[in-house]
């Protein structure tokens, strides 16, 4: 199984935050327009998708605990992710949040996928 990160920075910004969290030899596709996000049906979510309770506790804790801070905003930040495991073409388990504080149980999800 590969695992490949979509994301909306440019290639510099994917490289910093990889190499931050440890996974800077996983394979990324900067998509600043939002492209692969539309080819995946995923959605804009509403201002709670991002500033919701939910949304400003997980941040919080990622600021004070995880060493997080917060640059200068970069993308669309009403565009809500998504988790995908795909078999050839085929998606056979997803993930689409709710909101940008969601998160889903990785391993069940590709468990589940029988990939």
């Amino acid at each position: 199984m590969r695992v490949v990160l979509v994301h909306q920075t440019p290639e510099d910004v994917g490289d910093a935050i990889t190499e931050h969290h440890g996974v800077a030899d996983w394979a990324r596709i900067s998509d600043p327009g939002r492209a692969l996000y539309r080819a995946f049906g995923l959605e804009k979510g509403g201002l709670l998708s991002v500033l919701g309770p939910k949304s400003l506790l997980r941040g919080a804790g990622a600021f004070f605990g995880g060493g997080h801070r917060q640059g200068g905003l970069q993308g669309d930040a009403l565009q809500m992710p998504g988790v995908f495991v795909l078999a050839g073409e085929r998606v056979t388990g997803e993930f689409r949040h709710a909101s940008v504080a969601d998160r889903p149980d990785y391993l069940a999800l590709v468990d589940g996928a029988g990939a």
